[in-house]
């Protein structure tokens, strides 16, 4: 398995920006239901580490057991953007 990081254009083939990078393990979220969606989270390792660019940055996950509940969070990244749907948007 493979990820392409950096990608913002997926209808270009050649976006200078991308980076593939290896997969050696994930983890799914335990509560993940396939169905619903709810809970749709993972964490990847890379074989080498990602070079940070203006379209790559990292981000800090918290101590283990801090909380956030009713805090604002963002997240962004490439998915479903409706319920139901059976493809990913490719922009």
């Amino acid at each position: 398995m493979f990820v392409r990081l950096g990608a913002y254009d997926f209808s270009d083939d050649v976006d200078a920006s991308a980076e593939d990078h290896t997969v050696v393990r994930f983890r799914i979220h335990p509560e993940y239901d396939r169905h619903t969606h709810i809970n749709d989270i993972a964490i990847l390792t890379l074989q080498k580490e990602a070079t940070f660019s203006d379209f790559v940055r990292p981000i800090c996950l918290p101590p283990k057991r801090r909380t956030f509940f009713g805090q604002l969070a963002t997240v962004i990244g490439w998915g479903f953007t409706t319920t139901g749907s059976k493809t990913i948007s490719s922009h």
